[in-house]
């Protein structure tokens, strides 16, 4: 059953920072990262890393109050990137989001001729010949870490201010009550 909308709406005004913070990480781990899982089970990796990226995009958007391509680099860095052979997936960060604008928005782009998944390379990602080998897999891997119970993401208050959790509390109730 779904929390009623001024229940919700109090929740979220009355109390920390903290509870929209993690109203928000734990309705994307509960619901969407199911779907997430679900699509790279199926090697659906087009709708995988589509999933990420949106994830990543509004929680970074949330936390760090930036631009969409901004809030994408920076939730990497923080969450996702680790030491993995070409793990740092945040140095790739604008081939990978403009990968994603291509998916989602034209399908036939040149940037087609810049990225491509390789599953069964070893690597997070790879450069040959300027292209991004993007091992998808390697990223959802990273991605789910990320989430796990003792993941970084849950440990979001040790790199942010208190100013900075207050901006996101402000920022991430702008976004829920936009219309």
């Amino acid at each position: 059953m779904i929390e009623p909308r001024d229940k919700r709406s109090a929740r979220l005004e009355d109390n920390s920072p903290a509870e929209i913070i993690e109203t928000l990480l734990n309705s994307i781990h509960n619901h969407y990262n199911r779907q997430i899982d679900a699509a790279a089970n199926a090697d659906a990796w087009d709708l995988a890393f589509i999933g990420i990226h949106s994830v990543a995009v509004t929680v970074g958007m949330g936390l760090f109050n930036e631009t969409p391509l901004m809030a994408f680099t920076r939730f990497l860095k923080q969450f996702i990137d680790n030491d993995g052979q070409g793990c740092n997936f945040s140095e790739v960060a604008l081939e990978l989001h403009g990968w994603r604008q291509v998916l989602i928005h034209r399908w036939l782009s040149e940037r087609g001729y810049e990225i491509a998944f390789d599953t069964e390379q070893q690597e997070g990602w790879r450069k040959v010949d300027g292209v991004v080998l993007l091992n998808p897999r390697r990223l959802h891997e990273a991605f789910n870490q990320a989430f796990l119970a003792d993941g970084r993401i849950w440990k979001w208050r040790d790199i942010l201010s208190d100013d900075d959790v207050e901006a996101a509390k402000a920022s991430l109730l702008a976004q829920y009550y936009r219309q």
